[in-house]
């Protein structure tokens, strides 16, 4: 087409006088575009990832509002707008199991490439500390991590610990395979299971995501919505650690996963909850509707560990209730199952090191609730009871392995029967069929009500054949109270020369140092003194005691041990980091007695008491309190021990 001269004239007339105004708002415009076109997407979208088999796949992430989003990921194809908040979502048919396959994502402007993505199931896990608590100081790490190293299908997502005032629409977070740093912090319960069901064969090939969001010393409350929560009263919700208030996991470390396509879910948590055991049901139930509406699964499979024996009382109630508050949760709610750990831990650790039996019983759970198997998953579950005489005969559902007692003792233990008086006596029982067990107690010639296990560390040893234990329940319906139990107490240990006098807790906390009848470490109740592991849930209880010699003993919880040594004249304290990497530093604090004072001395600090020393070599730190006391701290890396030394001196 032709141009006249004319119209050129024109053209370059009015282009001349408005040429820096055209080309500052076109360069505004192109900015702008630019700069809000910015491409994000779904925190759980990363390199590593592993997307749900067999399910269509939920993408979701941000863009320029308006802004056309394709996605590519392996051979399949969806497409995109970006809302007015320009988010956008929509979804894929689900992959071939296996891969590796690539993604890539683009909003015209700018694209996102991901590699090494595989298809298969993925599991949330969460809960509070004793989910959060990691491989490497379980019991079996070094196995488990040479284990988790020769599974390149076996992927990991940890999710940042933090809370939010609102809900996020997404956060950091990355997936890694089992050769990261990651490994050793990442869930143990988790790995577990993930490592169980990447050992079954009807699994074969099949990639495992294991998504841990946890948090240690929270609540239920902090887990779910702010809607779920609006029918009940402030008074009644349990308090998280760190004041997180009700809601607040849930919108930085729920919300933002979005509507992921999940296999199922794993939930070890309720320590925080046990002081109020009577809401933990309701709680519980208004937080399973909310994760089962977020990730578009109405039957998604949800797995509950129930609590483990622990002594200590929470707000005066023992685990007892909360236990059963959580074994009515998995009665009343479809497709869901009970971990039963009632003889996973001997009580004295709220922390147990061994959480391999705990993983391998949900992937029982996982197998027949998510993947439909053939296999014993649960113990004996009461069903019936009835009266025959002064006795009460007890019918169980022992999904088809027939009753037995752990010990293979001929008595069952754990049982209590009571009459119209509800005072509950200790009662015999034996096994008097495959499903049933006849309980008697001569102090209850009426009997009325049963309870099986119903104390924070109970005595008690009913299983089916398949090794799986009854869990703790009772026919009477009285409301929760707090209790009084007298529970077993690891022994201190005493040890004393014509120089010191020390005592050792059951821990392995250096509680008393004792010079020429003067405290530096002392036991008083006040709590001025100690020496202890201090860690983020409190101070590491080191119960596993061995008595190497008759005068070294050595503590150990499996990711750190102290040998004490004790000679006439002086003690050695040798503290070993069991952990294989050199930055998982540990730390050992001494906090002196009242009236010590700490002065330099040497390569070493001289604690002094009137006319007594008590001088501490190998100590990094030492801090004196001008009012008396003071701390003395010593850093520990990974796979190195430290020595401390104490000398009592008496001055003359």
């Amino acid at each position: 087409m032709a141009i006249s001269h004319s119209s050129l004239r024109r053209f370059s007339k009015f282009f001349l006088n408005y040429a820096p105004s055209i080309c500052l708002a076109f360069g505004c415009l192109f900015y702008a575009s630019f700069a809000q076109a910015e491409l994000k997407l779904g925190t759980t979208f990363t390199d590593n990832m592993v997307l749900q088999r067999d399910r269509d796949l939920a993408i979701w992430g941000e863009s320029d509002p308006g802004s056309s989003i394709s996605i590519h990921v392996g051979t399949n194809s969806a497409s995109a707008v970006a809302d007015a908040q320009g988010h956008w979502s929509t979804s894929l048919k689900p992959l071939p199991v296996g891969g590796p396959y690539s993604a890539t994502i683009s909003n015209g402007i700018e694209s996102i490439g991901l590699k090494n993505i595989l298809s298969g199931d993925v599991w949330l896990c969460s809960g509070q500390s004793n989910m959060q608590f990691g491989l490497g100081e379980d019991i079996a790490a070094v196995a488990m991590r040479k284990k988790a190293l020769s599974l390149p299908n076996l992927r990991l997502l940890p999710v940042p610990k933090f809370g939010a005032d609102k809900p996020n629409y997404r956060i950091d977070a990355e997936w890694v395979a089992t050769d990261s740093p990651v490994l050793e912090h990442f869930s143990a319960v988790a790995m577990h299971m993930g490592l169980a069901l990447s050992a079954d064969p009807k699994l074969a090939g099949v990639p495992i995501g294991l998504i841990d969001s946890s948090f240690g010393g929270t609540a239920a409350e902090g887990w779910t919505t702010k809607e779920s929560l609006t029918d009940l009263n402030s008074r009644d919700f349990s308090p998280s650690m760190f004041n997180l208030p009700p809601s607040s996991l849930y919108n930085n470390m729920i919300a933002p996963l979005g509507p992921l396509s999940l296999t199922g879910v794993v939930w070890y948590q309720g320590e925080s909850n046990a002081g109020k055991p009577e809401m933990y049901a309701r709680i519980m139930g208004s937080l399973i509707s909310t994760w089962r509406k977020q990730f578009g699964r109405p039957d998604l499979p949800f797995i509950i560990v129930q609590l483990p024996p622990f002594t200590d009382l929470i707000a005066g109630y023992p685990f007892t209730w909360l236990r059963g508050a959580e074994a009515q949760i998995v009665n009343n709610t479809p497709n869901t199952g009970l971990v039963v750990s009632i003889d996973t831990a001997n009580g004295f650790n709220l922390h147990p090191r061994d959480k391999g039996e705990i993983g391998r019983r949900a992937a029982l759970q996982a197998r027949r609730l998510a993947y439909h198997e053939d296999v014993v998953a649960d113990g004996p579950v009461f069903k019936s009871i009835s009266r025959d005489g002064s006795s009460m005969r007890v019918t169980f559902d022992t999904h088809g392995s027939p009753l037995t007692t752990r010990d293979l003792s001929p008595t069952v233990k754990g049982f209590a029967i009571a009459g119209d008086d509800y005072v509950f006596h200790f009662a015999d029982a034996v096994i008097t069929g495959d499903d049933t067990v006849m309980v008697h107690c001569s102090d209850v010639p009426e009997p009325k009500y049963l309870r099986y296990a119903w104390a924070a560390v109970p005595d008690c040893n009913l299983s089916n054949r398949a090794g799986l234990p009854a869990g703790p329940f009772r026919t009477d319906n009285l409301a929760p109270e707090p209790s009084i139990e007298l529970e077993p107490v690891v022994p201190a240990r005493h040890v004393s020369t014509g120089s010191y006098d020390v005592i050792l807790s059951g821990s392995g906390d250096l509680i008393s140092f004792g010079v020429n009848k003067q405290q530096f470490i002392s036991n008083n109740l006040d709590g001025s003194g100690s020496g202890n592991f201090p860690t983020f849930f409190g101070p590491r209880q080191l119960q596993d005691a061995v008595l190497l010699t008759g005068d070294t003993i050595r503590y150990s919880d499996g990711g750190v041990s102290v040998t004490y040594h004790f000679a006439n004249d002086a003690v050695t304290a040798t503290i070993h980091n069991l952990s294989k990497s050199s930055n998982d530093k540990i730390n050992f604090h001494l906090h002196l007695a009242d009236g010590v004072h700490l002065i330099a001395s040497g390569n070493g600090f001289d604690a002094a008491r009137g006319n007594s020393h008590l001088l501490i070599t190998g100590a990094d730190i030492a801090q004196d309190d001008p009012n008396g006391g003071g701390n003395v701290d010593l850093a520990i890396n990974g796979d190195t021990s430290r020595t401390l030394t104490f000398t009592p001196v008496i001055s003359k």
